[in-house]
Parts: C-alpha cells; sequence; structure tokens
C-alpha cells in the first residue's frame, strides 16, 4: 500500500507551502488556517523519476519514447490513474500510464505546472 502524501500551492502565496505531508498534517494546517479550500492540493503518485525524487500530480516530467512525443508533459489524474497525456508524430494523443512512463522511459521531473507552466507551452 503506498503512502499517501500531499503537496499545497498557495494560490494567496503563489508557493507551495507544504511538500510531501499526511493528510492528518493537512487537516491540522486546514483548521489553523495555514491553508484553505482555494489553495492546490496535489497528491503523490507513489512513483519516483529517474533521480529517485518523488513525482506529484502537477508536475512536468520530461522523457523519450520512440514514436511518441519526447517534450515536457505533466502529470495528470485520469481513469483512476496517474499518467501523461503524450502524442505520436502524426499527432494522436494518447493516455499512458505513469508506472509505465517510469519503468520503460525513466522520466525525469523539470519542474511544475505553477513554477515552470512555460516549460508546456514548447510543445
Amino acid at each position: 500500500m503506498r503512502e499517501l502524501k500531499f503537496r499545497v500551492w498557495s494560490v494567496k502565496n503563489n508557493c507551495f507551502v507544504t511538500n510531501g505531508c499526511s493528510m492528518s498534517v493537512l487537516l491540522s494546517l486546514e483548521y489553523e488556517g495555514a491553508i484553505n479550500s482555494k489553495d492546490i492540493y496535489q497528491q503523490y503518485t507513489g512513483l519516483a523519476d529517474k533521480n529517485k525524487k518523488e513525482i506529484y500530480e502537477g508536475d512536468i516530467l520530461d522523457f523519450t519514447a520512440r514514436y511518441k512525443q519526447t517534450g515536457p508533459v505533466e502529470v495528470i489524474y485520469y481513469g483512476a490513474s496517474f499518467g501523461c497525456v503524450v502524442t505520436d508524430d502524426g499527432g494522436l494523443e494518447e493516455f499512458w500510464a505513469l508506472n509505465h512512463i517510469v519503468q520503460q522511459h525513466y522520466p525525469e521531473i523539470i519542474g511544475n505546472i505553477f513554477e515552470h507552466s512555460e516549460l508546456l507551452k514548447t510543445i
């Protein structure tokens, strides 16, 4: 069973206010008013990139796959699993499960959607 961990992006402060905390810590931070419902909660996927860095939803990954997009892709939660939308040479989009990407293509985290959103615009 994987550990449920979260990080929280503060909309007000424009930064991460937590990184890798448990649900009980999140609840106490909400109770104390340190985070609120307008902040953005992102869950740990249970997987790590090629540098052993924990992958969270909203991270931007870079990896190379034959006949598929090699540019940056965002980690999303879709259809009951974490993954990324990749594009083939013909422009067709396809959802790939994150565990497949980690096991076969050795991705690297190069940023996240809040601090490095411009990376996704290079596609």
